[in-house]
């Protein structure tokens, strides 16, 4: 078991909250042209998209699917519930996607943002 040292690492992110909120990072204006690759965070830029769409899918009670299960049906579960909703995302063109655990997350930005299924 790893030994936390609980008083430092409060601290430590004390000092980590006080120092973002003493300075600005510069906010970049993407309107409708987002370069994903281009994201990560470096000299404090973040990158703002105008008319986003936010989809997220997510699987009920998931947490229970570990517990005494085996470890191949509960594979196959998540696999089953997120693969299908990947393959949705990507047929309506998301603009980013994100998968954690159970579940996933999509944007989507520019002219396509919002229109409805072919």
């Amino acid at each position: 078991m790893t030994d936390v040292r609980l008083e430092d690492l409060i601290e430590e992110l004390d000092q980590k909250a006080k120092d973002e909120f003493a300075s600005t990072p510069d906010v970049v204006d993407k309107g409708h042209g987002l370069d994903v690759p281009a994201l990560p965070i470096t000299a404090r830029k973040w990158h703002k998209v105008t008319d986003a769409v936010a989809v997220v899918a997510d699987l009920k009670g998931s947490t229970k699917l570990g517990t005494g299960k085996w470890a191949a049906s509960t594979a196959s579960i998540y696999e089953a519930s997120t693969g299908g909703v990947v393959r949705i995302f990507d047929e309506f063109e998301a603009d980013f996607l994100a998968i954690q655990g159970d579940g996933v997350f999509a944007l989507f930005w520019g002219g396509t943002a919002g229109t409805s299924a072919r």
